[in-house]
Protein backbone atom coordinates (compact mmCIF):
# COMPACT_ATOMS: atom_id res chain seq x y z
CA UNK A 1 0.00 0.00 0.00
CA UNK A 2 1.37 3.46 -0.81
CA UNK A 3 2.21 6.15 1.96
CA UNK A 4 -0.49 9.26 1.44
CA UNK A 5 1.57 11.92 3.06
CA UNK A 6 -0.58 15.19 3.50
CA UNK A 7 2.48 16.85 1.09
CA UNK A 8 1.76 13.76 -1.21
CA UNK A 9 -2.01 14.79 -1.52
CA UNK A 10 -1.94 18.30 -1.33
CA UNK A 11 0.44 17.81 -5.09
CA UNK A 12 -2.52 16.10 -6.53
CA UNK A 13 -4.80 18.09 -9.08
CA UNK A 14 -8.46 18.22 -7.94
CA UNK A 15 -9.39 15.31 -10.46
CA UNK A 16 -6.35 12.99 -8.93
CA UNK A 17 -7.80 13.75 -5.41
CA UNK A 18 -11.65 13.30 -6.09
CA UNK A 19 -9.67 10.22 -8.10
CA UNK A 20 -8.08 9.11 -4.42
CA UNK A 21 -10.74 9.45 -2.52
CA UNK A 22 -13.04 7.45 -4.64
CA UNK A 23 -10.37 5.09 -4.79
CA UNK A 24 -10.05 5.13 -0.82
CA UNK A 25 -13.71 4.69 -0.16
CA UNK A 26 -13.77 1.83 -2.56
CA UNK A 27 -10.89 -0.25 -0.29
CA UNK A 28 -12.28 1.72 3.06
CA UNK A 29 -9.02 3.44 3.91
CA UNK A 30 -10.08 5.80 6.65
CA UNK A 31 -7.12 7.68 7.17
CA UNK A 32 -6.78 8.45 3.52
CA UNK A 33 -10.28 9.46 3.19
CA UNK A 34 -10.13 11.74 5.93
CA UNK A 35 -6.84 13.13 4.37
CA UNK A 36 -8.71 13.70 0.92
CA UNK A 37 -11.56 14.91 2.40
CA UNK A 38 -9.30 17.30 4.92
CA UNK A 39 -7.49 18.83 1.62
CA UNK A 40 -10.49 19.26 -0.33
CA UNK A 41 -11.49 21.65 2.63
CA UNK A 42 -8.45 23.57 2.70
CA UNK A 43 -9.10 23.71 -1.52
CA UNK A 44 -12.79 24.90 -1.29
CA UNK A 45 -12.01 27.78 1.56
CA UNK A 46 -8.65 28.66 -0.22
CA UNK A 47 -11.38 29.34 -3.64
CA UNK A 48 -12.03 33.08 -4.21
CA UNK A 49 -15.88 33.62 -3.41
CA UNK A 50 -17.94 35.97 -5.88
CA UNK A 51 -19.04 39.42 -4.23
CA UNK A 52 -22.32 39.71 -4.30
CA UNK A 53 -23.73 42.12 -7.05
CA UNK A 54 -25.33 45.58 -6.34
CA UNK A 55 -29.14 45.29 -8.14
CA UNK A 56 -29.00 47.09 -11.35
CA UNK A 57 -31.43 49.62 -11.87
CA UNK A 58 -33.88 47.06 -13.92
CA UNK A 59 -34.00 45.12 -10.97
CA UNK A 60 -34.57 47.22 -8.38
CA UNK A 61 -37.31 48.57 -11.02
CA UNK A 62 -38.68 44.66 -11.27
CA UNK A 63 -38.36 44.55 -7.80
CA UNK A 64 -40.55 47.74 -7.36
CA UNK A 65 -43.37 46.54 -9.66
CA UNK A 66 -43.51 43.15 -7.95
CA UNK A 67 -43.75 44.57 -4.82
CA UNK A 68 -46.83 46.95 -6.41
CA UNK A 69 -48.59 44.15 -8.27
CA UNK A 70 -48.84 42.35 -5.14
CA UNK A 71 -50.87 44.58 -3.28
CA UNK A 72 -52.90 45.73 -6.28
CA UNK A 73 -53.61 41.72 -6.68
CA UNK A 74 -54.71 41.86 -2.93
CA UNK A 75 -56.73 44.82 -3.48
CA UNK A 76 -58.38 43.20 -6.52
CA UNK A 77 -59.02 40.09 -4.91
CA UNK A 78 -60.60 41.54 -2.17
CA UNK A 79 -62.80 43.58 -4.11
CA UNK A 80 -63.83 40.46 -6.40
CA UNK A 81 -65.13 38.86 -3.27
CA UNK A 82 -67.21 41.65 -1.97
CA UNK A 83 -68.83 41.98 -5.28
CA UNK A 84 -69.08 38.15 -5.37
CA UNK A 85 -71.30 38.17 -2.02
CA UNK A 86 -72.82 41.56 -3.14
CA UNK A 87 -74.49 39.64 -6.55
CA UNK A 88 -75.14 36.34 -4.32
CA UNK A 89 -76.97 38.15 -2.07
CA UNK A 90 -78.76 39.81 -5.01
CA UNK A 91 -79.65 36.74 -6.67
CA UNK A 92 -81.02 35.59 -3.24
CA UNK A 93 -82.80 38.85 -3.02
CA UNK A 94 -84.30 38.04 -6.81
CA UNK A 95 -85.80 34.14 -5.94
CA UNK A 96 -87.17 36.17 -2.86
CA UNK A 97 -88.89 38.73 -4.45
CA UNK A 98 -89.90 36.24 -7.34
CA UNK A 99 -91.64 33.67 -5.29
CA UNK A 100 -93.24 36.89 -3.37
CA UNK A 101 -94.50 38.13 -6.46
CA UNK A 102 -96.19 34.49 -7.69
CA UNK A 103 -98.05 34.68 -4.31
CA UNK A 104 -99.15 37.47 -4.93
CA UNK A 105 -100.51 37.05 -8.70
CA UNK A 106 -101.89 33.89 -7.03
CA UNK A 107 -103.87 35.42 -4.94
CA UNK A 108 -105.29 38.14 -7.17
CA UNK A 109 -106.46 35.21 -9.69
CA UNK A 110 -108.32 33.20 -7.16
Amino acid sequence: MVDWSDDRIAALSDQDLKNLLANAERKSAADVIAQCKAEMEKRDAAKPRKASKPRTELKEFEHDMSAQLAVRKAALQQEFTAADQAMAQLNSQKTSLSGFSNDLVQANLS
